[in-house]
């Protein structure tokens, strides 16, 4: 795994057990995006958007410790993730544009099939909503129809993290989930009133149609996004776009828990392999209610 530090800009890679406490960016990709090979080589412009917003979600990481938010982290129900907000710990970043070199066909392969645990072990994900300015007003709008609630990866991004902090254009925080929160009966849990930032567990529900059980309490519980059936799955990618077809199947890999070899070109045939792995490691036989036109609906 490659990660980029908030302080240098360098890259370095990590193997393991001996990966560091790290935060993930979630975010759309918007033309301009600064690839690994200009990144290391040094060809990015400084004034494009996709350097930009590296250089801004490195600062995010930097404030994010002397923030009023930070109390809430250091109180975490999670030792790690409690642990990990020490500043001298906590230095380092993982943006897909910038830390995967894709014109490595088995760099990406192992990319794309270990994304979902990326994101669950990362201390934190950053949830970048570039069309959203606030959630007051118009804004509380904007959030529920934010292209970012629209795409097929962000499906897993929102799901896998412990902790995921929205944050609008600005970088101004909007808000978060906490898997170790859950809202009961319009009220937040002690630990979630202890908090500085609004929990959007309700927001976030009504936005993507996904049970707040799913986008709350602890991992391993019976809430976890496994313990939902296949087709309860199915249809939380059901209106999601992908800009290339085999990435409909390809983005849910780790939703359904299996892994698969990754072959462009293949169209169809990609969902089809899904059903397959699917079908191998689950007898829930609701995976036959959909087919690939559910999924592809272009850039």
């Amino acid at each position: 795994m490659r990660l980029l530090n908030i302080h240098t800009l360098e890259l370095e890679e990590f193997f393991e057990q001996n990966i560091p406490p790290y935060f993930i960016l979630s975010h759309r990709w918007q033309g301009k995006e600064v690839t690994y090979k200009d990144f290391v080589k040094g060809r990015c412009s400084r004034d494009s958007p996709g350097y930009r917003k590296i250089l801004e979600c490195c600062n995010f990481v930097k404030e994010f410790h002397n923030s009023r938010y930070i109390r809430s982290f250091q109180e975490h129900p999670e030792g790690a993730l409690r642990d990990a907000m020490h500043r001298d710990k906590l230095q380092w970043v993982w943006i897909d544009t910038c830390c995967i070199d894709k014109r490595s066909s088995a760099e990406l392969s192992e990319a794309i099939n270990s994304m979902f645990a990326w994101y669950q072990n990362a201390v934190v994900c950053i949830a970048y909503l570039s069309d959203v300015y606030s959630l007051t007003g118009s804004g509380s709008k904007a959030f529920k129809n934010s292209e970012w609630f629209r795409r097929g990866w962000t499906l897993q991004e929102l799901l896998a993290p412990s902790v995921v902090v929205f944050c609008d254009v600005r970088w101004e925080v909007l808000g978060y989930l906490d898997k170790a929160v859950y809202p009961a009966r319009g009220r937040c849990s002690r630990t979630a009133e202890s908090k500085l930032a609004p929990l959007l567990t309700e927001k976030v529900s009504s936005a993507t149609g996904i049970a707040e059980r799913y986008l709350s309490k602890l991992r391993g519980t019976e809430c976890s996004v496994w313990h939902a059936s296949i087709a309860e799955r199915m249809s939380w990618a059901a209106d999601r776009k992908t800009t290339r077809k085999e990435d409909a199947s390809y983005c849910l890999l780790g939703i359904f828990n299996v892994n698969m070899p990754l072959l462009y070109g293949e169209g169809s045939k990609a969902f089809h392999r899904l059903q397959e792995a699917i079908i191998q490691s689950s007898n829930d036989k609701s995976i036959f209610d959909y087919d690939d036109t559910y999924f592809y609906d272009g850039p």
